[in-house]
């Protein structure tokens, strides 16, 4: 069982998040509306709604995060230049608040490891991918869009564009030309 440190800031959506994930086998094990009110050390995810750091210094908050467990942050709009920003401060995975409550639970579970893929080649140059980020890999493999991607693994194509972001960040790739590149060489290994 993931144990989940939750931050939100509205009370009635930290309490219908709380809710929704322990329906959904995970343990919410702190449902906190500010980052001041402290990290839960026996967390294996902390995620945390954006609108939380407000009125303190958000880098500290995460850098203190990471050092617990992995974070997942939930924001506002999903922007390439503030996603950067904080994933440079040790966010694992940034999301939209807007996502749904079966593709956060993915997220939550591949971020905490449960969902890592034991078949992962095991050539040092690939790194170890989530279930989900080897599925979606593998379609980026065979030449699918975005949207035929979403449509074949039953999720939205925002949750797709965090997967791909997701596995350019960890394979340290720039463009599609070099992710459709590793895509491929990466299928080939798993051959």
């Amino acid at each position: 069982m993931v144990n989940v440190d939750l931050f939100a800031s509205m009370p009635v959506y930290l309490y219908g998040l709380t809710s929704a994930l322990s329906r959904r086998g995970l343990r919410v094990i702190g449902a906190k509306e500010s980052a001041a009110e402290g990290l839960s050390p026996h967390s294996d995810v902390v995620v945390v709604d954006v609108n939380v750091l407000q009125g303190c210094d958000p880098a500290d908050f995460i850098t203190a995060a990471a050092t617990v467990a992995p974070v997942v942050l939930m924001v506002d709009e999903l922007e390439v230049d503030s996603s950067d920003v904080y994933t440079g401060a040790g966010v694992r995975v940034v999301t939209s608040l807007r996502t749904g409550i079966d593709d956060l639970v993915q997220l939550i579970t591949d971020t905490a490891g449960t969902g890592c893929h034991e078949h992962a080649p095991e050539d040092p140059k690939f790194p170890t991918l989530s279930q989900r980020e080897e599925q979606v890999l593998r379609h980026v493999a065979r030449g699918l869009t975005h949207g035929q991607i979403a449509r074949i693994l039953g999720i939205s194509q925002h949750t797709v564009d965090t997967y791909i972001k997701r596995i350019r960040t960890k394979m340290t790739l720039g463009n599609k030309a070099e992710l459709t590149r590793a895509a491929l060489e990466y299928e080939a290994a798993l051959t």
